[in-house]
């Protein structure tokens, strides 16, 4: 079952109060997963004064490479470490720091990473990235790009060197 929203606020919340007092940000990566839970933290960044802060920032994919990444990811036996997406991901067998095998994740196998993509993808995203693009925090990067590519991007827009 799922954690109740409530809770989730409340953990969020004092998460995010935490970093701002100790001078760092915050980075929501994926929390916010329905529409309502969207209308809840703007609600919260209001109260605080925040919501001028706020960057939302989508990485624009395709749901069908997104789940050709998926698959193509890579998790060591020993380290646990996932290796992202890479084109010769296929090749590569063993982590050289640690030595491990490295395998296919067991939720990135074709049918559950595309299922995955069924309720956590595009469709049910788009909701909340229309509602915050109506109160003005968007940023889109254009996801299909290289690693380095999207990362370089995602810095420019939030501002780190």
């Amino acid at each position: 079952a799922l954690v109740p929203d409530a809770l989730v606020y409340k953990i969020a919340f004092h998460a995010i109060d935490e970093a701002f007092a100790q001078g760092k940000v915050a980075i929501l990566d994926g929390a916010i997963r329905t529409y309502e839970q969207a209308k809840e933290y703007e609600k919260y960044f209001e109260s605080k004064g925040i919501q001028d802060q706020v960057a939302v920032v989508e990485i624009q994919i395709s749901d069908e490479l997104s789940c050709k990444r998926l698959t193509k990811r890579k998790v060591c036996s020993i380290c646990q470490y996932i290796i992202p997406y890479s084109p010769d991901n296929f090749k590569k067998k063993k982590k050289k720091k640690c030595g491990g095998t490295l395998e296919v994740r067991n939720d990135d196998h074709p049918e559950i990473a595309q299922k995955r993509i069924e309720t956590q993808g595009n469709t049910m995203i788009r909701p909340i990235i229309e509602y915050y693009k109506s109160v003005g925090h968007v940023f889109v990067i254009d996801g299909s790009q290289s690693i380095a590519e999207v990362d370089a991007e995602l810095r420019r827009v939030l501002g780190i060197n």
